[in-house]
């Protein structure tokens, strides 16, 4: 099982659980604090969106050559 930080949607709900607490925060060093912390965890979860957009089109664009090299050894 992966840890909560190392998916998307893990670090956005990290995000969000910053957001809500800096919005609580009455102390402008630690709210300032808790809002970098949230920019950070969204930074981290768009990237991790992108990586796994990448990897999903690699393995598709496996899968198919890979079928493709399947039927042509059956045309063959």
């Amino acid at each position: 099982m992966r840890k909560r930080e190392d998916t998307a949607e893990g670090c956005f709900e990290l995000a969000r659980d910053d957001e809500v607490r800096a919005a609580d925060n009455v102390n402008p060093h630690m709210r300032r604090t808790l809002e970098r912390s949230a920019e950070a965890w969204t930074a981290r979860a768009t990237l991790l969106e992108r990586l796994q957009g990448r990897s999903s089109a690699r393995a598709e664009a496996h899968a198919l050559q890979q079928q493709d090299q399947l039927e042509g050894k059956r045309d063959g």
